[in-house]
């Protein structure tokens, strides 16, 4: 699955460098933004014919050498799918065919659970992952000086590709992380370049990022992000 989720990303980024947004994919691929957003993050499956019509657009918009050919495209789907339909399979196997539940149930650790809620339903966010929280860390972006030389050295395609790394597909924690960075670094442009491409992932994501500089106290990045969401 991942590394047909990477050749996937090599045609995004390559797209992306020719300035298509997902938006631009989403309606040559006749699919949503979101499905486009899912997909390259390995969180769906391909829809119908979205896998020949990305293709075709990556081949026919950009350096065609730099893309993967569509039958290995193709070769990579058809195991991933292969391999989905096996768990599946073995899934339904191990249930009840009248009502879906495991024939096993995973024991449950009584003491995890407390007899009695410590807080109001009201106050739990139980159903949102929790982030790893930035603490200590929350300006220690490894890419931070990197970016800074490739942007004073004037290699602005480079650091296009690390801004929107770090905005698409760096884990939520480490695109907040790499907000405040550029932020205590004083390279707004920065800021804004990847809280543009965080704006285009899935909610549940930008929900985390969200969360993480709001506990690292960039209230404002945390706003203008969700700002971003919103205007989409």
């Amino acid at each position: 699955m991942r590394q047909f989720t990477e050749l996937l990303r090599v045609c995004h980024q390559s797209l992306s460098t020719e300035g298509f947004s997902l938006r631009d994919i989403a309606l040559h691929c006749n699919v949503s933004k979101s499905t486009v957003s899912e997909v390259l993050h390995g969180k769906r499956k391909v829809p119908g014919s979205f896998l020949k019509s990305f293709h075709g657009m990556a081949v026919g918009t950009t350096n065609a050498s730099k893309i993967p050919t569509l039958g290995e495209l193709q070769d990579l789907h058809s195991i991933v799918t292969d391999e989905a339909e096996r768990a599946s399979e073995a899934e339904r196997s191990s249930s009840c065919e009248a009502c879906g539940r495991p024939l096993r149930a995973t024991p449950r650790a009584v003491l995890d659970e407390p007899a009695t809620p410590t807080e109001p339903p009201a106050a739990r966010s139980a159903d949102l992952p929790v982030p790893t929280s930035l603490g200590d860390r929350r300006n220690n972006w490894s890419a931070i000086d990197d970016l800074k030389g490739r942007l004073a050295a004037g290699q602005m395609a480079d650091a296009a590709g690390i801004m929107r790394y770090a905005g698409q597909y760096e884990a939520p924690s480490e695109t907040a992380t790499a907000i405040a960075a550029c932020l205590r670094e004083g390279v707004p442009d920065a800021v804004s370049t990847i809280s543009r491409y965080a704006a285009e992932r899935p909610d549940e994501e930008i929900l985390l990022i969200t969360r993480s500089l709001l506990e690292a106290g960039v209230v404002d990045a945390a706003q203008n992000l969700v700002s971003l969401r919103l205007d989409q």
